[in-house]
């Protein structure tokens, strides 16, 4: 298990994306990830225009309104990037994937403690 205190837990979006792309780079497939207690701020991008909200942010709104219906959820790896490109900061996530025949997870708590377990966890750079 290799664990990190991430200091600026207010905007953790883009590490989370940089540990993404690197577990994608370990497999040769696309992968799939569950996501469970996947809680998160979306980027502040001011007030709408006439109160509509523009498309990508639209779709984060929704992405988390599925998550609450649902509860756990499983998307393709590209699709969650592009999610977290307009999210600010997850708070507690729950992700897993399966790499090889081994669960890979990464788990985040209150935003600033991120915890990787699985077999390619000593590959990712921090």
């Amino acid at each position: 298990m290799k664990q990190i205190l991430y200091e600026n837990k207010n905007n953790n979006a883009s590490y989370l994306i940089n540990i993404l792309v690197q577990v994608q780079q370990q497999v040769e497939t696309v992968i799939s990830w569950e996501l469970s207690e996947f809680d998160f701020i979306i980027v502040d991008i001011g007030d709408f225009f006439n109160g509509i909200m523009p498309p990508e942010i639209e779709e984060v709104y929704n992405f988390g309104k599925k998550i609450e219906r649902e509860h756990v959820i499983v998307v393709e790896h590209n699709y969650l990037l592009k999610i977290l490109k307009n999210i600010r900061t997850v708070y507690y996530a729950n992700m897993k994937t399966i790499i090889g025949n081994n669960v890979f997870s990464i788990k985040i708590f209150d935003g600033d403690i991120i915890e990787i377990r699985g077999n390619i966890e000593n590959n990712i750079l921090l």
